[in-house]
């Protein structure tokens, strides 16, 4: 799924997921207007949020059931984003949060959510939710 969308403000994303396969990643990706990009969500063995393509500080590290379900929430409260992951099979949870001069500036944002497998195939989360407030 890839939507095109300008947000001033905070804003909130949610959305639930299994795995059809080998999963590899399940996130937002979005643009500033500097053209950063960021990946908010999952890869394999961590949790956390990236800025061209790099790990910033507060992911954590996990490995994911691929027989359970979970749902995702992502949240930017001022200059903070907050990505809470969790395995709504067994309740557990997983939190990873960050800081960045740039997250005011997401004026453009195009959400890019889906699942890669080993097959080279892939599928696009299309079922989502977006709150702004």
């Amino acid at each position: 799924m890839i939507r095109g969308v300008s947000l001033n403000g905070d804003f909130r994303f949610t959305f639930t997921f299994g795995f059809p396969g080998d999963a590899s990643w399940v996130y937002l990706y979005v643009h500033d207007a500097a053209m950063h990009g960021y990946a908010m969500g999952f890869q394999p063995g961590s949790l956390g949020i990236w800025k061209d393509g790099l790990g910033l500080p507060g992911g954590v590290g996990l490995t994911l059931d691929s027989d359970h379900i979970f749902s995702i929430e992502i949240v930017r409260e001022d200059a903070a984003i907050t990505v809470v992951l969790t395995d709504t099979t067994t309740s557990g949870q997983w939190t990873a949060t960050s800081t960045d001069d740039d997250y005011h500036d997401l004026s453009t944002m195009q959400f890019r959510c889906g699942f890669y497998s080993a097959a080279a195939t892939s599928t696009r989360i299309d079922d989502f939710v977006l709150q702004t407030r």
